[in-house]
């Protein structure tokens, strides 16, 4: 068996939804402190990729 461990020793969460978010993704797109505001399960790639998980709320999902 192989165990998985995290760096940070904790798990982290979704603010909006509560689904879990690995560190990496924290990393990407969470915001300065890595806190993630959204996530895959709340919202789409497109807007993620935008700011939406680092709590921008000025990202609009329309194109451009």
């Amino acid at each position: 068996m192989i165990r998985l461990q995290s760096g940070s020793g904790h798990q982290r969460n979704c603010d909006n939804c509560g689904c879990h978010v690995s560190d990496r993704f924290a990393a990407v797109y969470g915001d300065g402190q890595d806190q993630v505001h959204r996530c895959f399960a709340c919202d789409c790639f497109r807007r993620i990729t935008r700011g939406s998980a680092a709590g921008d709320t000025a990202v609009r999902g329309g194109s451009d």
